[in-house]
């Protein structure tokens, strides 16, 4: 099989050559934000980078490339912001650099830009699709990705933990992807000692009644569910089956 396509790997007569058999690119997003103590800040980004990969390689089974252009590491993240290495940038300015960027794509061949974001807080996400209908206005066509409300709750019979259902962030499914792609960057020592966090089982309430940040919404340490169910395996099974719905909506995007 080829590999994958990584814009910022390729020389500019390669990315001409590939814009000549594809306009399809995945744009992978995700904040520096906290995800418990047994977590590193990046991973919103190592999930992105997940998605975007393992969706590349569906349609390349499929005969279909596409272009994975360089990640975006900065987005709206408020909900973490109280901890440290957060780090969240204004709806208005997500908005603009993501038209800007998907409107620079479509000026070297890439008119379908597919955004992935490892982050799936509300605002950011409808400050992705603002950017999306911006980059649309000026002619190219761009969605978001809808893994995480239109994938992962069909999936959550993968998770060990006792209610996967209220797992938002930082638990079970999050923690397994980074133990299998960057296990030297989990603490484990911090993941041993974490009891299971079910305090976000109400969130819709609680931010009906003005809570907006991770512990008042009921993650103290910026974690929820039961880290410690995590394994490679779950997430192997979870992002394979995320990465082959990523790469469906990329399919849909193409008109395939």
């Amino acid at each position: 099989m080829k590999p994958l396509h990584y814009l910022q790997r390729m020389t500019y007569p390669q990315v001409g050559s590939l814009a000549a058999r594809t306009d399809l690119a995945l744009l992978p997003v995700g904040p520096p934000e906290a995800h418990g103590p047994h977590l590193p800040v990046g991973t919103d980004l190592i999930a992105a980078g997940e998605l975007c990969e393992r969706a590349a390689w569906e349609l390349a089974a499929r005969g279909t490339e596409c272009l994975i252009a360089p990640p975006l590491p900065y987005c709206l993240a408020e909900v973490a912001s109280l901890f440290p290495g957060t780090i969240t940038v204004r709806a208005a300015v997500v908005a603009a650099l993501v038209a800007d960027i998907c409107q620079g794509l479509a000026h070297s061949g890439f008119g379908r830009t597919l955004i992935v974001s490892g982050h799936a807080e509300g605002e950011n996400l409808a400050a992705l699709r603002d950017g999306a209908g911006q980059a649309g206005e000026k002619g190219a066509l761009v969605q978001v990705s809808r893994w995480y409300e239109g994938a992962l709750p069909g999936l959550l019979y993968l998770l060990k933990e006792e209610h996967p259902e209220h797992d938002i962030h930082a638990g079970e499914w999050e923690t397994a992807l980074v133990l299998l792609r960057a296990p030297e960057l989990v603490d484990q020592t911090a993941l041993e000692a974490l009891s299971p966090n079910w305090e976000t089982r109400n969130i819709s309430e609680r931010r009906a009644a003005g809570a907006r940040t991770f512990p008042e919404l009921g993650a103290p340490e910026a974690y929820c569910g039961d880290p410690r169910r995590a394994t490679t395996a779950t997430a192997e099974s979870l992002y394979a089956a995320l990465g082959k719905f990523v790469a469906e909506e990329g399919a849909l995007l193409l008109g395939f």
